[in-house]
């Protein structure tokens, strides 16, 4: 259900400038906020992979297909000029704040999987 969320969110911030008329300074904070869920999107999606093959050592398409597309929608956000040069510093903020919050959620899962569950 996370993940639907995040697609979504990602979805909405990257439409939104073609159906709403955005001030200047409106489109680039948008573009902050696309940026910054896509860094937790990827970030997040890494921390799943390696539970996956690491601890649970189960095959996923559907899991690895996402992994994929979310750390291409990052990479394509951070290389592509999602940030606007003058606001580059908070840009960088931003993501570095992004991944650290899937960095805990994904220590958090990490912690939460039961012993029993990850052994088969």
């Amino acid at each position: 259900a996370a993940g639907v969320v995040a697609y979504l969110t990602a979805l909405c911030l990257a439409v939104s400038p073609l159906f709403f008329r955005l001030s200047p300074e409106q489109e680039e904070t948008n573009r902050l906020q696309l940026t910054s869920v896509t860094t937790t999107m990827g970030v997040f999606s890494v921390f799943l992979m390696s539970l996956l093959f690491g601890v649970l050592q189960q095959p996923c398409v559907f899991c690895v297909a996402s992994a994929i597309f979310s750390i291409s929608l990052a990479k394509m956000s951070w290389l592509g000029g999602a940030i606007p040069e003058a606001r580059m510093k908070e840009g960088v903020q931003s993501g570095v704040g992004g991944a650290m919050i899937a960095f805990v959620a994904s220590i958090f899962i990490f912690v939460a999987v039961p012993e029993s569950s990850s052994a088969n």
